[in-house]
């Protein structure tokens, strides 16, 4: 009976590793459901139909099986190519890195002629690219010490990573129909409008999260976006007023007239910080809103240029995306007439304006360092926060789990 629960909702609880999601509702009558596969002529399939029934889910659990195999017949590889190590120069290693590469699949099979050659040909080099894409890392071809760092990660490391995902995935409630996903190692957003979950969407986007210092790490969590804000005010966090500001304005007391930002009152005889809309509030041109404690929300930045950098941890928490005018496109879909020409207005407008969402989206803020298309093809990144560590040690301590 214990296998049948945690296979319906995964082996601990979320909330003790500090993710505010509820497995309450995906509860089941596990005695019922032990009598019903005892009695079934199929218990297989009673058993599938405990399991989550995303998209990614069955990917993934067969990549599970697959890296289980590597582990057992794959060495550790180890490289010792130069610092940049660029298609069209020559090492020893790279026939060695022809075998792994085509073992994982980037590379889809080694040609006789070259197998042994050293030289890092252009097939080679389309492989290591495919690979780089797969690991959260620049597609240039380029083997670097980030690379290089991917390339020599025990396979036994990616076998955890895969377990640690599928426990995390049967945390999740039914989500279907429409939704936003934000999965905070991969630095990005993921939406659909009538979706199946997990690995099923219609709008891809990179995004900011939270840097993984100072506790300002985006939280996990779940809600419902209700609203969305043209030329938003951006009312700064007390602590961010207090540690950051407050010392930059003591020495130079035209740092606010110069930041478009203004001293409001904050409703309890005190006073407080407000930038104004316009180019260079830190929200940018778009605000999208949903109720939470942690006073974390999606929005645009004035601030471009980060996007180009593979691991985007910036923030103090909120999520910014890398193209607010397009998101608010796909969001306002179902909300009356809202062509890009009109978002366009709104965004040049004069005042900062609210529209409210006749159908509220579910947002989901998740933590996974493994996903999984519907292809097959599994993609790592880094523990950032260092989630799948805590979990590891729970799961590794057995039975019974906390929560």
């Amino acid at each position: 009976s214990r296998y049948v629960s945690n296979l319906h909702q995964g082996r601990i609880n979320p909330k003790t590793v500090g993710f505010a999601l509820d497995v309450g509702p995906r509860r089941i009558d596990v005695p019922q459901r032990v009598r019903e596969i005892s009695e079934s002529s199929n218990p297989g399939e009673v058993l599938a139909g405990l399991e989550p029934q995303f998209p990614m889910y069955r990917p993934l659990k067969e990549g599970l099986l697959r890296y289980r195999q590597l582990a057992a017949e794959l060495p550790n590889m180890k490289f010792a190519f130069p610092a940049k190590f660029k298609p069209g120069m020559s090492h020893p290693d790279v026939p060695a890195l022809r075998k792994l590469l085509v073992a994982l699949g980037d590379l889809k099979n080694l040609d006789p002629a070259t197998e042994n050659s050293e030289l890092y040909d252009p097939a080679l080099a389309e492989a290591v690219k495919t690979f780089q894409v797969r690991h959260g890392l620049g597609n240039d071809g380029v083997i670097g010490k980030k690379t290089l760092a991917r390339l020599s990660t025990p396979v036994a490391e990616r076998l955890k990573q895969i377990e640690i995902g599928l426990e995390r995935l049967r945390w999740l409630p039914d989500v279907r129909g429409s939704y936003l996903i934000v999965n905070i190692p991969s630095f990005k957003l993921y939406g659909a409008k009538t979706g199946d979950g997990p690995g099923s969407y219609d709008i891809e986007m990179n995004v900011i999260v939270g840097e993984s210092v100072d506790g300002h790490g985006t939280p996990v969590f779940h809600s419902d976006m209700s609203m969305v804000t043209f030329r938003p005010y951006w009312n700064v966090p007390p602590s961010i007023a207090t540690k950051e500001l407050g010392p930059i304005i003591k020495r130079n007391p035209g740092y606010l007239a110069r930041h478009n930002m203004e001293l409001v009152g904050n409703g309890a005889g005190g006073l407080r910080i407000r930038q104004r809309p316009g180019p260079k509030n830190a929200l940018g041109k778009i605000k999208f809103s949903f109720p939470n404690t942690n006073n974390v929300y999606l929005h645009g930045t004035p601030n471009q240029g980060l996007f180009k950098v593979d691991r985007r941890d910036f923030s103090h928490g909120c999520i910014r995306v890398e193209d607010p005018p397009k998101l608010a496109e796909w969001v306002l879909q179902d909300n009356g007439n809202w062509p890009m020409e009109r978002i366009q207005k709104y965004i040049k407008g004069a005042d900062n304006q609210t529209v409210s969402l006749k159908n509220t989206i579910p947002v989901y803020i998740l933590y996974s360092t493994v996903m999984a298309d519907p292809d097959g093809v599994i993609s790592f990144y880094e523990d950032i926060y260092g989630h799948d560590k805590t979990l590891a040690a729970l799961l590794a301590k057995g039975f019974p789990y906390p929560g």
